[in-house]
């Protein structure tokens, strides 16, 4: 194949190789995505593709993120039910770095 390729062409000494690389950037330029793709994985190589392991362990962190924000989430909503209305008011008139300050070693507000 590699013989066919080097082969000249016609009269301006130009290869078959050359001219299948100029067609395919043209295509590219015409907005071809897969002569795209061919000129990338020629000049760079392709793309790592993901492995199923892979897949699965992102799938188990985001299902282990959303369980911790579901927990989180209750466990706000159960301390803000059982707070007075002067300790709601103490914490949201707190900045964010404060809050730590109201709470003592149990999480329970001074």
């Amino acid at each position: 194949m590699q013989i066919i390729l080097n082969t000249i062409e016609d009269g301006n000494n130009t290869t078959l190789q050359t001219k299948t690389c100029i067609a395919l950037v043209n295509k590219a330029l015409e907005g071809n995505t897969k002569a795209f793709e061919v000129i990338r994985d020629t000049v760079e190589g392709k793309p790592m593709q993901s492995t199923k392991e892979e897949n699965i362990q992102d799938v188990r962190v985001q299902i282990i993120d959303d369980l911790e924000s579901e927990i989180y989430e209750k466990q706000l909503k159960k301390l803000l039910s059982i707070l007075s209305t002067e300790e709601l008011q103490r914490l949201a008139n707190c900045e964010d770095s404060d809050i730590l300050k109201l709470l003592d070693e149990d999480g329970n507000l001074l």
